[in-house]
């Protein structure tokens, strides 16, 4: 039988890993996918919606492009000669779908990669916290001669870095936070926020494109129908199809354009002044400098040609059996906020049990917990 301190308790459970891995009992609100190796925001049904508002609009209008070019490859080719005279079908289908695959790749890029969680620290082994009892003043930093206190958060345990923010949405802290997006289902950070801000412009740019190349294709319509050409056969079924998914593509076209321009000005501002969205809406920065602005060059060069850092947590690595009591003490005193899924709760409290039948803790009125017992 051998006795331990908890500072050697401590140092042994860091050392021994379990067989659960981290994503399995992370106290966040994450969804994981493929064992970890790919997470996302707490909703998967947004993006989901995402998705389909983006992609049933633009299947419309790619169809819409295909019947035409079958038009001029069957026997109808007299209907749209007008129109193959003064434009490219197929170069127009080309950039329909590359439109379309970028921007399903920005989209998925945000939603996918980690925006910047920061990892949690560890409670003590009776659920107190120990920066918080700690005398040590809090860390500070200076940039351009600007002090920037560090902020501490409850529910992960840490001072956080300048520009980072805890999302309650995520329950998790993440780097230079920018918001939680309701369309993505996921926070916008430091990682992925170059892809989100690729999204809105790619966005933009199919709409305008399909707003377009839409009136183009109903112009044409027009024209023909002015040619007398709905007196040849077959006239009335190409006439009905071409104008109705013209004028549907057209309306979801001008609706993408109205729905989309003022976030992209939004972010082109926010980008060009190196601001985040909550610092915009809550003036962080009004009546002083803002120390992270370094010129509208500068700042676009930094969003997107910089490298993008790792990830502070590997969701795939095994949980060590400090984290798993920690996490656990979290649970049972309610604090740090453990919202993770009932799946991870049951089994951390599995986890949690093997652990104190290998251990013992030891209470007595003097000891306290503070020694532990190997069986």
């Amino acid at each position: 039988m051998e006795i331990y301190s908890s500072y050697e308790f401590d140092k042994i459970n860091s050392s021994r890993h379990s067989k659960r891995r981290l994503y399995e009992i992370y106290p966040g609100k994450n969804t994981f996918c493929c064992k970890g190796s790919i997470s996302t925001g707490p909703d998967i049904k947004k993006l989901i919606g995402a998705l389909l508002l983006y992609n049933l609009p633009i299947f419309i209008f790619l169809g819409l492009q295909i019947y035409w070019i079958h038009q001029k490859n069957s026997q109808n080719e007299k209907y749209i000669n007008w129109i193959d005279s003064h434009f490219n079908l197929k170069a127009s289908l080309f950039f329909s779908f590359l439109f379309w695959f970028l921007t399903n790749l920005f989209l998925l890029l945000t939603s996918f990669v980690d925006p910047g969680v920061i990892q949690r620290k560890p409670f003590s082994n009776n659920g107190k916290n120990e920066n918080e009892n700690s005398n040590s003043k809090p860390d500070s930093c200076h940039i351009k001669h600007i002090k920037l206190e560090k902020v501490y958060c409850v529910t992960c345990n840490i001072y956080r870095p300048p520009r980072t923010s805890h999302c309650s949405n995520c329950n998790n802290c993440v780097m230079v936070f920018d918001h939680h997006c309701p369309w993505v289902g996921t926070d916008i950070g430091l990682r992925n926020y170059r892809f989100f801000a690729s999204f809105l412009f790619s966005v933009l740019t199919t709409s305008i494109y399909t707003t377009a190349l839409c009136a183009f294709f109903l112009i044409s319509i027009v024209y023909d129908f002015f040619q007398k050409k709905h007196q040849q056969t077959g006239y009335p079924l190409y006439l009905a199809l071409s104008f109705s998914l013209s004028l549907i593509s057209l309306g979801f076209g001008i609706f993408g354009i109205y729905a989309i321009l003022s976030l992209v000005k939004l972010h082109c501002f926010l980008i060009s002044k190196n601001l985040t969205t909550r610092e915009y809406l809550k003036d962080i920065y009004v009546g002083t400098d803002n120390p992270f602005d370094n010129g509208c060059l500068s700042n676009w060069k930094e969003k997107f040609c910089t490298k993008i850092p790792p990830k502070q947590i590997n969701y795939r690595a095994f949980a060590t059996h400090k984290e798993i009591t920690s996490l656990e003490n979290q649970l049972e005193e309610n604090r740090g906020g453990f919202l993770g899924s009932k799946k991870a709760k049951e089994i951390l409290k599995q986890e949690a049990e093997k652990i104190r039948i290998e251990f013992e803790v030891i209470d007595t009125p003097h000891m306290n917990g503070e020694w532990i017992e190997l069986k």
